[in-house]
């Protein structure tokens, strides 16, 4: 604000400062009620209008993408937002409260979308079939708390951002579209009524951490047993799916996860088999911990061999309390050597025996894990 540059554009003619393709501050020299973006503007900053009481209306053209928190906020008059051809719009970021206290967002009725961003639902219907096709991104907490039942996805949706669906107690399942690629933390968390979540496509590169954390009843549908994640998927944060109680098979077998995060699967007390990815490098803590049915875990497909997987560590208490892991020595037999992939997790012998015998580790083991 202290700079010759700074001075020079409030003393010129224009009624914006703009730096490169950044709106940093509306300065009418007059009065508007209708203010068009310039064409040379991408980005508005922070509370760029924030508090104006003249505008009535503001066209956007197709090339913004970015518009900071409160930028608009305050707006008293503003009524109207043309964004022209919402589906060429550019939008990927809308900041948080951009448009709060304006009579623009008041007078909507249903859904409050910017560009192609759907930043909140304001409606009270429980089915919702009749989302714009256009929508790419399902903004933070459009959704939360609402009472839904049923939700058709815009089939050009490509982000769900965190908390979208938050507290949808009712939701009983959705139908993830082939384009989205971030489904955000905490989006679908506590929907404890959600059944089934099916992926129609592959390029899904990132759940985020607790996304589905205490979706009790995922899983329950007799019709959608298994929960098959998609194969692009890269990144599945800390307690995605912890709590998820009725949760019984979990195929990510396609999956190019490299880690398993901490409490991913932490108390999914009816997990009992899931087949992982061989690009696995690491399981962290308390990742399986009270899944107490646990009993098969696989590594990649069935017709491939385990032994090639990337696992080099499995932290301790990663399969506490599973049934996997608390498996005994069998019938017959002396020992009992609990590995997966490369890593051995556990040597167990027959109590009480004299016997010792000499043990023999399998070729494929190459880590050993403390106090196994």
């Amino acid at each position: 604000d202290d700079t010759k540059w700074y001075a020079e554009q409030l003393a010129s003619d224009s009624d914006f400062v703009i730096a490169g393709n950044l709106l940093i501050e509306y300065v009418p020299k007059e009065q508007q009620n209708l203010v068009t973006l310039p064409i040379e503007v991408t980005a508005i900053k922070e509370e760029a209008f924030m508090g104006n009481t003249d505008i009535v209306t503001i066209e956007f053209h197709s090339y913004v993408e970015f518009i900071g928190q409160r930028a608009f906020y305050g707006c008293s008059s503003l009524i109207n937002v043309d964004f022209g051809l919402a589906e060429l719009s550019s939008i990927s970021h809308v900041g948080e409260q951009a448009f709060d206290n304006t009579p623009w967002k008041s007078l909507e009725e249903k859904y409050i979308i910017v560009g192609t961003v759907l930043i909140q639902y304001v409606g009270t219907e429980t089915e919702i079939n009749d989302l714009p096709y256009y929508i790419t991104l399902i903004d933070e907490g459009a959704f939360a708390y609402k009472a839904i039942e049923q939700i058709t996805l815009s089939s050009e949706l490509k982000k769900i951002n965190k908390r979208a669906f938050y507290n949808c107690f009712n939701l009983e399942s959705v139908i993830i579209p082939e384009k989205v690629t971030f489904i955000g933390e905490e989006a679908f968390r506590n929907n404890t009524s959600l059944r089934t979540v099916i992926f129609e496509g592959n390029v899904v590169k990132e759940i985020g951490q607790k996304a589905f954390m205490g979706c009790s009843s995922l899983g329950s549908d007799v019709n959608n047993r298994i929960l098959t994640l998609p194969e692009e998927l890269e990144y599945l944060g800390e307690q995605a799916f912890e709590g998820c109680n009725s949760l019984t098979i979990v195929d990510m077998k396609d999956t190019d996860i490299t880690e398993l995060k901490a409490r991913t699967f932490y108390g999914a007390s009816s997990l009992n088999q899931i087949t992982l990815s061989k690009t696995i490098e690491t399981i962290g803590i308390n990742a399986f911990t009270n899944c107490g049915v646990l009993e098969t875990i696989k590594i990649g497909k069935d017709n491939e061999d385990a032994s090639n997987s990337a696992l080099i560590h499995i932290a301790n208490n990663a399969l506490l309390n599973t049934a996997w892991y608390l498996r005994s020595v069998p019938e017959g037999e002396e020992d009992l050597l609990i590995y997966l992939g490369n890593v051995l997790l556990k040597y167990k012998q027959k109590e009480p025996s004299d016997i010792k015998p000499d043990v023999i580790l399998p070729n494929n083991i190459k880590y050993i894990a403390d106090s196994a």
